[in-house]
């Protein structure tokens, strides 16, 4: 295929691709992240913490790897405004590549893996994540061309299917097998079925090897972004390395499900969006006033949806943990509560990254990454003394740290100014001390079970939050305003099913 209009929407009505790609991600993101939560709970009551501390080691040079298969493609296909079919086999020719190179790179270094570890096991599991590196690598770019489409429903359709393909067979291996590769074979089959959904729903196919004129530039651009990748991933691979070799696999176990109960629902709810805003984004560059605003109701809209959902999870841990996860993870809760806390600027920090790569700031992202993973690991050194504890506060207190400086200076270019941010977080930053006061007076309440505490702290914590953001006139315009978009994009979507059907 040589027609390069094949790689762009079917129409130019961004605010129309934008209420179908919300609609369509929430509702399938919902039901792929309510799979995720009851894969953590099962997989915790069929597994031991060792089995989850052995992946955890591992995870590092899986996620390691597959950074470097993308090289930041991915971006680079969205962010540049024609792209021809040369360009993007090109592309898919290098992901291939790189996925086939990093394979076989991994599998040769896996007995130093197993050597610093002291732990056979890890051996193995290091070849074996390897292979999903270079399986991955033959979807990448079909799945960036459906991104660059605004093709938001087919996308995440097929990572919904693919991710609950991935928990049942996980689920089903856990319960007859009880190892950890059982959470091995919950990597392997989406992947799978992920490669296999992509390459049925797109329909090009890459020709002969060859490269394409003006790839350079495009791949500059996509280096800063792996660039800045990459030093994210320090950050995370440094806490699993290091606590697993000082503190052990139990703990490290302990702290990776503490770490996962709550962030990786919230990634999964909040992936898809990023997708879909990081489209938009792109095409609104040249409308600066149409940026700040989308950008800015984005912003608003996911803080009030999740925030309220965090500050409940970290009030009621005591309860949460061993309703959810069983009497032996409750050493977990006292983890859980500052990595859950961490969550709330997390959340926020991770729309911070949009400005960069929407604005073709890649030099700025990855410099920016630089910093934050410093602050990281000088957090990660400072609270190890302590134990597993002092690791999880002081993490918490760098992403509180870091928060400020990174809104500074993602908008110090661009059309969206911190004053911008401030103003629309500020009435969401009250209503989620409110909830959280609410919650602590729920909490004191006699003689409630553990489960119906649980159930009517969520729709507390919420209609605090809201009551506090409707006092500010700002607030109030903004309920209002996502009440309405609320009701286009439902709309919206109903009439592209029709249209579909």
């Amino acid at each position: 295929m040589t027609d390069s209009a094949y790689f762009d929407p079917e129409h130019t009505d961004v605010k129309k691709h934008a209420a179908a790609g919300f609609f369509f991600s929430t509702v399938m993101q919902v039901v792929k992240m309510l799979t995720q939560f009851l894969s953590v709970i099962v997989m915790a009551r069929l597994l031991t913490p060792t089995d989850f501390g052995l992946i955890a080691m591992v995870g590092p040079v899986y996620s390691f790897a597959m950074i470097f298969s993308d090289l930041g493609i991915s971006q680079a296909t969205m962010q540049k405004q024609h792209i021809t079919s040369a360009q993007m086999s090109t592309f898919f020719w290098i992901n291939v590549g790189m996925g086939a190179v990093i394979c076989l790179a991994l599998s040769a270094l896996s007995p130093l893996v197993g050597m610093f570890y002291h732990d056979e096991r890890t051996v193995a599991l290091t070849v074996a994540m390897s292979l999903l590196v270079f399986m991955g690598s033959l979807g990448n770019q079909h799945g960036s061309i459906l991104i660059r489409q605004m093709n938001f429903r087919e996308q995440t359709f097929n990572h919904v299917v693919s991710d609950v393909a991935g928990v049942v067979a996980a689920v089903a291996c856990g319960y007859f097998w009880k190892s950890y590769w059982a959470l091995y074979v919950g990597m392997l089959v989406p992947t799978l079925f992920l490669v296999g959904r992509l390459w049925w729903a797109v329909k090009w196919r890459p020709s002969v090897p060859a490269i394409a004129p003006e790839t350079k530039e495009m791949l500059t651009f996509g280096m800063g972004i792996t660039g800045g990748n990459f030093t994210g991933f320090l950050v995370q691979s440094s806490y699993n390395v290091i606590i697993g070799r000082v503190l052990g696999d139990v703990l490290l176990g302990l702290y990776d499900r503490a770490s996962r109960l709550l962030s990786s629902p919230l990634n999964q709810l909040v992936a898809p969006i990023g997708n879909v805003m990081s489209t938009m984004l792109f095409r609104l560059q040249d409308e600066p006033e149409r940026y700040r605003r989308t950008f800015l109701r984005t912003l608003d809209v996911i803080t009030l949806a999740v925030a309220p959902g965090v500050v409940w999870a970290v009030v009621l841990a005591d309860e949460l943990i061993p309703t959810l996860l069983g009497k032996k993870w409750e050493d977990a809760t006292a983890i859980f509560i500052p990595l859950s806390l961490a969550a709330l600027p997390q959340l926020v920090n991770g729309c911070a990254n949009w400005l960069f790569k929407t604005q073709g700031r890649g030099a700025d992202y990855a410099r920016w990454s630089l910093v934050s993973a410093g602050i990281s690991i000088v957090f990660l050194v400072a609270g190890l003394p302590f134990g597993i504890l002092g690791v999880a506060y002081f993490a918490a207190l760098s992403q509180f740290l870091r928060t400020p400086i990174l809104w500074i200076y993602a908008c110090r270019g661009g059309p969206v100014s911190a004053k911008d941010v401030l103003k629309t977080l500020g009435p969401q930053s009250l209503g989620c001390a409110l909830s959280a006061l609410a919650l602590f007076a729920l909490h004191q309440a006699p003689a409630l079970p553990p489960l119906v505490l649980l159930i009517l702290g969520i729709p507390l914590s919420y209609a605090a939050a809201l009551a506090v953001v409707a006092c500010f006139p700002a607030g109030r315009a903004s309920i209002l305003n996502n009440l309405e978009f609320a009701r286009y994009l439902v709309i919206t979507a109903l009439q592209k099913a029709k249209r579909t059907a």
